[in-house]
């Protein structure tokens, strides 16, 4: 007979807490070593991604860059064709309906090209266009600038009867007292006043583009404009020679001093009154301010522009019948305060005279030309007209090789 033996029941088995925990220890560190390695992941793709579309932005930026410095230069090359080429220089100066393309390629740099397209609006006015394309690769970047030019090519004879000329337009926008005696008001442009300016001519307001002159009180010999019969017609604006080297009667060349800017303030404009006699030339920008007590017998000349922020009390006269007299710029000319000018000469500025918030004085014996011509502040002017003391500085001046820069215009 067989024994059966039954086994011992074994005690049960019982849970470890240290290994349960090592357990879950370790699946939080798989879970966690899992995410940072997605989390790495994640940031070394748009690290990646950033960096690939800075360096796109970086090269776009670059070929944008090259591309404005291609149009930039390719005005600068249209306006010296103008001025030195003699097929340009002819057609700008004398067809008012002149127009040329030019294409310059790998101009600065390799794979690069500029185009130049030249519209005459009339003579020695123009329009210039000009597109610089950059290629690298499959990409192209073009940039474009138009610019406005224009030439005073009217010789120097004085404007008939014209006390204040302007090729561009006339405005008024402020209080501002304007009499021309013996002679008129003439614009290429248009002539606009303000409600309250008074407008006193003599002579005629003629204007080529529009006479707007149903504000304020305007008095005149005769208005006409593009509307009348026959229509007013364009008159050239006299050019000034003021530095060209080839010229022994430029302004330059008989200026009695020739200062750089840094010299003229230091040497003249240091001074609260100041005493010139002839002609001074000035390389530069002139800027007066604070209050001053200034008499030039002869003519303040600058090749930039001239600005007069201060007090200024100024008087120009002409110290023989022959000798130039004025205030002349080839750039702009700035009356930005309350200034008391009384000049026997000319007032001329190659781009726009301005009277910009200002309770300035003016009295002028002789004339004003301007390209543009804008009364901005609250002014009294007084034209006398005299042809023979505007001769005085345009009778030498058959030509002018100045090309102005009207309007500068980037796109993108």
């Amino acid at each position: 007979m067989t024994k059966k033996i039954t086994p011992k029941k074994s005690a049960p088995v019982r849970p470890d807490p240290a290994a349960k925990k090592r357990r879950l220890q370790n699946g939080f560190a798989l879970i966690a070593a899992v995410l940072a390695v997605a989390v790495i992941g994640v940031l070394a793709f748009y690290v990646s991604s950033f960096t690939i579309t800075e360096n796109k932005i970086s090269s776009t930026q670059g070929d944008s860059v090259k591309a404005y410095y291609l149009a930039e230069s390719g005005v600068a090359d249209a306006i010296n064709k103008i001025k030195n080429d003699p097929a340009w220089k002819t057609a700008f100066e004398t067809n008012p309906t002149w127009n040329q393309a030019y294409t310059k390629t790998d101009a600065l740099y390799p794979n690069s090209s500029y185009t130049i397209v030249v519209n005459n609006t009339a003579k020695a006015h123009g329009n210039i266009t000009v597109t610089g394309t950059y290629v690298s690769g499959n990409k192209t970047a073009k940039r474009v600038i138009k610019a406005v030019v224009f030439k005073a090519t009217g010789g120097g004879g004085p404007l008939n009867a014209i006390g204040i000329f302007s090729d561009g337009s006339i405005k008024t926008q402020s209080a501002n007292n304007i009499t021309i005696n013996n002679g008129g008001v003439h614009s290429n442009g248009n002539i606009q006043t303000n409600a309250s300016t008074n407008l006193n001519v003599s002579g005629d307001i003629t204007a080529v583009g529009n006479n707007n002159l149903t504000a304020g009180n305007v008095h005149a010999s005769s208005t006409r404009d593009s509307h009348s019969n026959p229509p007013v017609e364009r008159v050239e604006m006299p050019s000034v020679s003021f530095d060209n080297a080839s010229d022994p009667n430029s302004l330059k060349a008989r200026a009695a001093h020739v200062y750089t800017p840094t010299e003229f303030t230091n040497t003249v404009l240091n001074n609260s009154i100041i005493n010139l006699t002839g002609i001074h030339y000035v390389t530069g920008d002139i800027t007066i301010t604070g209050a001053k007590i200034i008499t030039i017998n002869g003519a303040l000349v600058s090749d930039g522009n001239i600005t007069i922020n201060g007090a200024i009390n100024l008087t120009i006269n002409q110290p023989a019948s022959t000798s130039p007299s004025g205030l002349l710029a080839k750039n702009n000319i700035n009356i930005n305060a309350a200034a008391n000018i009384t000049m026997t000469g000319l007032l001329y500025s190659n781009n726009t005279l301005s009277f910009a918030n200002s309770a300035c004085n003016l009295n002028v014996t002789g004339g004003i030309i301007a390209l543009l011509a804008d009364f901005k502040g609250t002014s009294n002017t007084t034209v006398n007209y005299n042809p023979s003391k505007v001769s005085t500085v345009l009778g030498g001046a058959q030509f002018s090789p100045v090309v102005t820069v009207q309007h500068w215009e980037e796109e993108y």
